[in-house]
């Protein structure tokens, strides 16, 4: 668990989530993805709901290392788009098969 690292705008849920999981967490995903980038390995998970996607992509495009994973369980987001928008070509697409 401390070798993970999520973001979220609202200060309460950072604070939940950091004391359920015992993780690390950031109020800006940009933030986020630049702490962990230099690790060896390292990958960004995206996690939000479809109608966010332009704008967290927005946010990273800038901060993405091109060895980095791209995971992401966005639906609809295409893996195209993706890495178009991120400049980047290692990205996996995944689907839960349960409801979020």
């Amino acid at each position: 668990a401390e070798q993970i690292t999520a973001s979220h705008p609202r200060e309460a849920r950072r604070r939940e989530l950091a004391e359920k999981y015992k993780i690390r967490t950031i109020e800006k995903n940009a933030d986020a993805v630049e702490s962990v980038k230099a690790r060896e390995n390292s990958g960004v998970f995206l996690c939000v709901k479809p109608q966010r996607i332009k704008g967290v992509l927005d946010e990273l495009k800038t901060v993405v290392a091109p060895d980095q994973m791209i995971l992401s369980i966005i639906a609809g987001a295409r893996i195209e788009m993706i890495s178009q928008a991120l400049g980047s070509e290692k990205i996996v697409r995944t689907m839960p098969n349960t409801p979020a």
